[in-house]
């Protein structure tokens, strides 16, 4: 069987940013469906995005890994509530470094033909500020690592087969605005505002 390979998030955002189903436990095609062919053209109907090239997303809304040229998905995530200002249950005392910590809390699995680790760390995301001017620097931190006890944390790498949750806190210096998953290459990525509803 040919093995399927991860897809730049550029393209996964592209092909999968407007989906709004519930997770799927399904993976791939059907038992006896062929695979279809890779084709180098992506579809015709793309994602809307808002004025920074970005895919806007909400709470609940699954963001899609496909295979390349096949229509199976290898890893769905949902950023299922995001909280500015969580209490730090973890190390109390911790206190961020650029001014507000917002914890977004995830959920999501991976099939188990997944080739590559799929890693969602701070390190993979840039902010916006509330007045939407890009946030120069990291919006990790020491102290937001230590905010909430270690297993209630996002693994920093997510296998194949593995079914997640746990959360991802930030450090950023304005309590609203929005974090952006950007992918390898940097070119676009997914948009969630802070705070939601």
């Amino acid at each position: 069987m040919r093995k399927r390979v991860l897809v730049a998030f550029t393209a996964m955002f592209a092909l999968t940013g407007c989906a709004s189903a519930p997770l799927d436990t399904t993976y791939g095609p059907t038992v006896g469906e062929e695979p279809t062919q890779a084709s180098p053209s992506l579809p015709v109907e793309s994602p809307v995005r808002n004025e920074r090239g970005n895919i806007v997303k909400t709470t609940g809304e699954p963001m899609r890994i496909g295979a390349a040229g096949d229509a199976g998905v290898l890893a769905e995530f949902a950023v299922t509530s995001i909280v500015v200002g969580p209490s730090c249950t973890g190390d109390p005392s911790a206190e961020p470094e650029n001014g507000f910590f917002v914890q977004f809390n995830f959920e999501g699995r991976t099939a188990p033909d997944l080739q590559e680790s799929v890693k969602l760390d701070p390190s993979a995301w840039t902010a916006v500020d509330d007045q939407g001017e890009l946030v120069d620097g990291q919006v990790g931190s020491a102290t937001a690592t230590s905010c909430l006890e270690a297993d209630a944390y996002l693994p920093t790498a997510i296998g194949p087969g593995e079914s997640v949750h746990g959360a991802i806190v930030f450090d950023v210096p304005t309590p609203a605005g929005a974090l952006i998953l950007t992918g390898p290459n940097a070119l676009t990525g997914i948009e969630w505002a802070y705070p939601q509803e």
